[in-house]
């Protein structure tokens, strides 16, 4: 095996890939991580299928998105990059976080 780590796009296919390591028998050689701290990727690493996520909240993306919006129809400047709050959901601080969706 030439790998030792998977990054997903998404909490979906990280999950897709610990149940195929799994099944392999190939995932505690295997490191993956998830993003977007869903609510199926954080019991996913509780339960050790998937060993990170990285939470953000889908609350803050909208609001942060509809803000900029209406700046922008109102003529205000918006600032090129908007920044969102991430953070990396490990087993050891998994059970702080709750999914939005």
């Amino acid at each position: 095996m030439d790998f030792d780590l998977i990054y997903c796009q998404d909490d979906n296919s990280a999950i897709g890939a610990g149940m195929a390591l799994k099944e392999a028998g190939l995932k505690d050689k295997v490191f993956v991580i998830g993003t977007d701290g869903s609510k199926d990727g954080l019991q996913a690493v509780k339960d050790g299928l998937i060993d990170r996520t990285s939470w953000k909240s889908a609350r803050e993306e909208g609001y942060k998105a509809i803000e900029a919006a209406a700046m922008y129809l109102r003529g205000e400047a918006v600032e090129p990059i908007i920044e969102l709050i991430q953070v990396e959901v490990t087993p050891d601080n998994v059970d702080s976080f709750e999914g939005e969706w």
